[in-house]
């Protein structure tokens, strides 16, 4: 976990496989976008968002009480695959015991279908976003991990191109519907 010297914000990484080995910052203008579109909306981003998914149901890759992992309708990677949590909190540490165990229990239930999917030890980059630590409000920060497995197939990994790096404008040639029902063949509740 490192912070952000500007608006000290932890942010946790993990890297998982021999292909990953990028840091990445957080930014400022990510949460100030989000503070703007929470009062453009008189609502929380995320919160809408997990709305929309779970009344379409289609990229839902599995939930529980607490928590529902999804590829996003905007993934940029095949098997993007965002958590979030049901509740509206900001930190880690707002989180109840019951919230703690169902979040464990998630990844784990996503962390398996990943290698189950090509029977392999999937690589993949996993970021925890929370509010920073500055001692603001950050009423607007909605608590989510979001993991970016590099996979195209069980062969082939995706890798940004020139345009999409450059442009910052990622192309998924694949549809998030398909990658979440992939994953959710797979996907089984797990035992801690």
């Amino acid at each position: 976990m490192h912070q952000s010297t500007a608006r000290k914000l932890p942010q946790a990484e993990h890297h998982c496989g021999p292909s990953r080995r990028r840091r990445m910052r957080p930014g400022r203008a990510r949460l100030r976008r989000g503070q703007l579109l929470d009062d453009a909306a008189g609502e929380c981003l995320l919160c809408e968002v997990i709305r929309e998914e779970k009344r379409d149901a289609r990229r839902i890759v599995f939930e529980n009480d607490s928590f529902v992992a999804l590829v996003p309708f905007f993934a940029r990677w095949p098997y993007e695959t965002h958590i979030y949590s049901k509740r509206h909190f900001q930190a880690l540490t707002d989180m109840s015991a019951n919230e703690a165990d169902d979040l464990a229990a998630l990844l784990k239930t996503v962390l398996v279908a990943f290698d189950a999917l090509f029977k392999t030890s999937f690589p993949y980059m996993m970021v925890m976003h929370q509010r920073p630590v500055d001692g603001l409000s950050y009423d607007y920060y909605h608590f989510h991990i979001e993991f970016y497995p590099p996979m195209r197939t069980a062969e082939r990994l995706k890798f940004p191109a020139g345009s999409e790096t450059g442009a910052g404008m990622f192309i998924n040639d694949t549809l998030p519907e398909e990658k979440a029902a992939e994953l959710r063949a797979h996907a089984r509740e797990v035992e801690l």
